[in-house]
């Protein structure tokens, strides 16, 4: 009899608390409890511009490795997000260049006339030093480089000529005629870029399975700008002059010249224009503006190197 009578006591209870919340509910619906709807973790990218609608409704895990997936075929050494928040992440990469172009020379004085376009060519490696992965760093590198370059630059030298006689005052007699000469030089230069690049998007348009266009950016390298000081030591130089062959950063016994005609070395202005691409490929368009009189001799007028090349390469 008492378990019977324990038994139903419990029941009781048990529809009287029931009864109980469910009347405090009706009385006060904001103290109801509500089931807490489960956290669902952000996705790595925006889904909305990279995954299609199919790939949208995967169970999270599945389309988390997604997009991953995605991340990694965007390209192996950037980071595609277009989430501002997330810098691009770049590397240190070593590459080289050879470019073809023109070389001529900035002319001053008397004696220097109608400097012409040659033929240069030069081969170079560098190192590209990103300042790192932040909002600002993401745009900017250090790239150091190790440039040789043959140069060939035609030009016209007036040079008096004298005819055997005298004057009164006993000077040598006879008249100034101009000459065609040619300077080739072999400099290595040593240019510390300071280099500012961006990634540039194009939209890709595609169609998916429900055949709604999607609207995807991509982007397959960054456009840069770099300028730099440069030195540059003369290697080797040479000038044909009137058919004779002329020493000119060296002495030359054959001449009695112990002195060097040019000075052998140049300070200069070099800046680039270009596009790295992902895959490692490189072009640009380089001009060099040299700022150091070549010419020893003070009045024999006066020479700087000018050079505009374009150059391809590759960076690892």
């Amino acid at each position: 009899m008492k378990k019977i009578t324990l038994a139903s006591l419990l029941a009781v209870g048990a529809s009287s608390l029931a009864y109980s919340q469910e009347e405090g509910i009706k009385a006060n619906p904001d103290s109801a409890i509500v089931m807490a709807e489960p956290i669902v973790e952000a996705p790595l990218v925006d889904d909305s511009t990279v995954l299609s609608e199919e790939e949208k409704s995967l169970p999270d895990s599945l389309r988390r490795v997604k997009e991953f997936q995605l991340m990694r075929s965007f390209n192996p050494k950037d980071s595609l997000l277009e989430d501002k928040r997330l810098p691009e992440k770049r590397f240190i990469t070593i590459g080289f260049t050879v470019g073809a172009g023109l070389s001529t020379y900035g002319v001053t004085g008397e004696n220097i006339k109608d400097p012409g376009f040659g033929p240069a060519v030069q081969l170079g490696i560098n190192c590209d030093l990103p300042f790192g992965q932040s909002q600002i760093g993401q745009y900017f590198s250090i790239q150091p480089e190790l440039l040789f370059s043959f140069r060939e630059t035609p030009f016209k030298q007036v040079l008096f000529v004298e005819d055997g006689g005298y004057d009164l005052e006993g000077e040598p007699t006879g008249e100034y005629e101009k000459f065609s000469s040619k300077d080739d030089l072999i400099y290595m230069s040593v240019p510390i870029n300071v280099k500012a690049s961006m990634r540039l998007y194009r939209t890709k348009k595609s169609a998916s399975r429900n055949e709604e266009t999607q609207k995807t950016k991509v982007s397959n390298g960054r456009i840069f700008l770099s300028v730099a000081p440069m030195v540059s030591l003369g290697l080797f130089g040479n000038q044909t002059l009137d058919g004779h062959n002329l020493l000119l950063f060296q002495s030359d016994p054959d001449e009695q010249r112990e002195d060097p005609i040019y000075n052998n070395v140049d300070f200069s202005l070099y800046s680039r224009l270009g596009y790295d691409w992902d895959s490692g490929l490189t072009a640009s368009l380089a001009f060099q503006l040299g700022f150091v009189d070549m010419v020893k001799a003070s009045d024999a007028g006066s020479i700087k190197s000018r050079c505009l090349s374009i150059n391809v390469g590759y960076n690892f």
